[in-house]
């Protein structure tokens, strides 16, 4: 079987949707029964004219595979990026090739929302034009049936590979909080920030690992005007050998976002048995359930996040069971040998 593989480019680009991309392209599994033909479109840090340069290439190389191939796969997001990517799926339905698209996009609603009526008919009749759509929660699912309920709705969560050798972390010793993430709004990491100075009080030696890209300038503007930046690190954007360091010996994992799909980092720290502190929102309320394996907040809730902080400091009981039931969630639940099996079994089937 031969697939035809699109999004951005896993060499020059960060975060989530690369991570799943890359994830499929390297699994032996994936590889014994699929041909995989990677079309990249953009990078990370791309201006205008690299933009334009890489869809160019992207175009040219999919009219050149696109005869050849049995499904297409279309790894998406919103705005913009989105538009482009029904142009390569109206062009491949002209094949009368099937098509996949996967939905990455944690702010696509608002997208949605805020375009015109007739964009937004656009939007619907692309996805009744793909023949599967994945979508990464079932609160997702739910909105985009309702959405467009004569679409090919199909739920397939974010999953990792599993191969952590770690015990359950301790409080007592170590009291590192690790953010990892793109350093924005929208990840609520201002909020973490301004309740930060208040935890540092009540715990002097704790630390805060910030790991990501993002608005750097303003991170580190607040952190130099608050009085607690000797506890605050920030690492930049890490790669695989880096990330399993930090993870190994952090403890707590905040992710007080805003909007979310089904964040890999939540899964990542997870495995690790960070115990995770996160916003009831996107696919996160699908994998922490609040006061089993982590603690859950509401979005903007900075009272909240400050509370659940300070009572994983002070209750090293409550960390260990939140930490090895994070742990036994992801191995049961998000294991990317199920998900491997279960894509290529969608593909069987389109």
């Amino acid at each position: 079987m031969k697939v035809l593989f699109v999004g951005e480019n896993i060499y020059k680009s960060k975060g989530g949707i690369v991570t799943v991309m890359d994830q499929i392209l390297s699994d032996t599994y994936l590889q014994n029964n699929v041909t995989y033909i990677p079309i990249f479109t953009s990078g990370d840090g791309f201006n205008f004219f690299q933009k334009v340069f890489g869809w160019a290439k992207a175009i040219i190389k999919f009219a050149f595979n696109i005869s050849s191939v049995d499904v297409v796969h279309i790894h998406h997001a919103a705005n913009f990026n989105f538009y482009l990517n029904s142009f390569l799926l109206n062009w491949a339905k002209l094949f009368n090739k099937k098509v996949l698209l996967h939905n990455h996009a944690a702010d696509f609603k608002e997208f949605y929302l805020n375009e015109t009526q007739q964009q937004q008919l656009k939007i619907k009749n692309a996805f009744l034009k793909a023949d599967a759509s994945i979508v990464l929660s079932n609160s997702w699912l739910k909105w985009y049936s309702n959405l467009e309920p004569n679409a090919n709705w199909i739920y397939l969560a974010n999953a990792i590979r599993i191969d952590i050798k770690r015990s359950s972390c301790d409080i007592n010793h170590s009291k590192i909080i690790l953010f990892l993430g793109r350093l924005e709004q929208r990840k609520g990491i201002y909020d973490l920030l301004s309740i930060f100075p208040e935890i540092t009080t009540q715990f002097p030696n704790i630390k805060l690992l910030l790991a990501g890209n993002g608005d750097l300038k303003e991170i580190k503007k607040i952190i130099r005007n608050s009085n607690c930046e000797k506890n605050i690190e920030m690492l930049g954007y890490l790669n695989n050998e880096e990330k399993s360091a930090i993870l190994s010996y952090s403890d707590i994992f905040v992710l007080p976002s805003y909007n979310e799909g089904l964040p890999m980092a939540l899964l990542e720290c997870m495995s690790y048995g960070l115990v995770p502190i996160a916003s009831n929102v996107g696919g996160i309320p699908e994998v922490v359930r609040n006061g089993e394996n982590g603690l859950l907040i509401e979005a903007g809730d900075i009272v909240a996040l400050k509370e659940s902080i300070i009572k994983i400091l002070n209750d090293s009981s409550l960390s260990t069971l939140l930490s090895n039931n994070a742990k036994e969630t992801i191995h049961s639940n998000f294991n990317l040998d199920n998900y491997v099996r279960d894509l290529l079994k969608l593909y069987m089937r389109l």
